[in-house]
């Protein structure tokens, strides 16, 4: 992913050191402690067109969930389960046993992730078509980095696959960890009544946009409930208690990109901010009836009185890999979003005019192509009006300064930007893209 490529490993990870602040599912009040940083974000896509960029990832290869013992749980863990039923209004269908781990053997679990989610050729062609454009610096390692993201800030996940619920902690949780087995076990309620492995499935087709709305969604109910279910059922001190737990989890990895780290953070409070709007208009009722009809971009996210009827535009940057010349071949394709456009342009804008300049996007996506350490991309983007993709062009071309790219002037209400390793290879680029108008 971008993020969802990574985010998916954890579709259930909590970020360490934050305390949702999600208003009660039933009356709205939020709760006493305040939430998380927010930061920003990719489009559906259509039948594929026959120029396409191949969808490099493998389907997700489900299993059957081992059948789990009925074995009662700890009062604790049973009691915390209860509560999250209640607050949720839903039932768990199956029993659930929730493990918990070191954070040794937590570690180890998500480098598992990491290597089945996260291959290492899928990463490369990833890591090349970012620095191309600028996103992250020459050289990142994405495995490493999300590995060391995970150390310092994963402290629960849920497996949609094999349904395993896993948590930093003992089955005597501290406040925290009751925290995380709450947003966990949040997890494991949506999907046994809507299926959440949907998130892998998008994943497989490329649908990158809808993949990473869809994980807010998945997030933004776990945070909200457990928000809910923390003003509930801690008291003032086990809160303080929290806090300095959470203190002592440490700082973010220096190892990870700032593009990377708020591509994986995106769906957290954004994705609460949109539940906690769902649920405002309609109580849990209508949080199940968002999982039924789930967003389908980050705009709706960012945005949720665009929910559900703005839907983004599809579109398609054709193949210049023949007009390139001789051995220039299909490197990697991403669906490339209101969210993503707003953490890109906040890397080296203003954060106003980075949401100002992302704002009214209505599609894109982005296409790059190699030959040997040559790299050149396309990225095809349409907007709600002629003025929205003006915006977005003098801001992308601020930001792109003296790099290697180009901007090309606004066809109507749709943008292209050109990214190259070198100036050479944008000459090629701009001929190239010359005899392929935008769609």
């Amino acid at each position: 992913m971008a993020p969802r490529r990574v985010a998916v490993l954890i579709v259930a990870a909590l970020v360490a050191g934050s305390c949702t602040g999600a208003p009660d599912t039933r009356t709205g009040r939020s709760p006493s402690p305040a939430g998380r940083s927010p930061s920003p974000q990719a489009s559906p896509r259509a039948n594929p067109a026959d120029d396409r960029a191949p969808c490099r990832r493998p389907k997700n290869e489900k299993t059957k969930p081992k059948p789990l013992k009925k074995r009662p749980l700890p009062p604790v863990l049973r009691e915390v389960a209860q509560e999250v039923q209640d607050i949720r209004g839903l039932r768990f269908r199956r029993p659930i046993n929730p493990r918990a781990v070191s954070r040794e053997e937590m570690n180890r679990l998500l480098g598992e992730g990491v290597d089945e989610g996260l291959p290492r050729g899928r990463a490369r062609r990833l890591q090349r078509a970012w620095a191309t454009i600028g996103a992250i610096p020459r050289g990142t390692d994405l495995r490493e980095a999300f590995k060391d993201f995970g150390a310092s800030s994963i402290v629960g996940f849920y497996d949609t696959d094999d349904q395993r619920l896993v948590y930093v902690g003992t089955e005597s949780p501290s406040p925290l960890q009751r925290t995380v087995l709450a947003h966990e076990l949040t997890h494991a309620l949506d999907d046994q009544h809507f299926n959440l492995d949907r998130l892998d499935d998008l994943d497989a087709k490329c649908r990158d946009e809808a993949g990473m709305a869809y994980l807010s969604l998945v997030e933004g109910s776990a945070e909200v409930i457990s928000g809910t279910w923390a003003s509930e059922n801690l008291t003032a001190g086990e809160f303080a208690d929290m806090q300095a737990e959470q203190a002592a989890q440490g700082g973010l990895p220096s190892t990870v990109p700032p593009f990377f780290l708020q591509m994986i953070i995106f769906p957290y409070p954004n994705g609460t901010a949109f539940v906690s709007e769902v649920v405002d208009r309609g109580g849990t009722k209508a949080l199940n009836t968002a999982f039924r009809n789930p967003p389908l971009s980050t705009e709706q996210i960012l945005h949720p009185e665009k929910y559900p009827e703005d839907r983004p535009r599809a579109i398609d940057v054709p193949d210049v890999a023949s007009k390139l010349g001789a051995k220039w071949k299909d490197l990697e394709f991403e669906e490339v979003g209101e969210g993503w456009l707003h953490i890109l342009l906040d890397l080296r804008i203003g954060p106003e005019q980075s949401e100002q300049a992302s704002e009214g996007w209505d599609g894109g996506e982005y296409r790059a192509w190699s030959r040997g350490k040559d790299t050149a991309i396309i990225l095809d983007t349409v907007w709600d009006s002629e003025e929205d993709a003006e915006q977005f062009a003098e801001a992308m071309d601020d930001w792109l300064g003296e790099r290697v790219g180009d901007v090309l002037p606004p066809q109507g209400s749709r943008v292209r930007v050109l990214f190259a390793s070198d100036k050479p290879t944008l000459t090629l680029l701009r001929r190239a893209a010359a005899s392929s108008p935008v769609d």
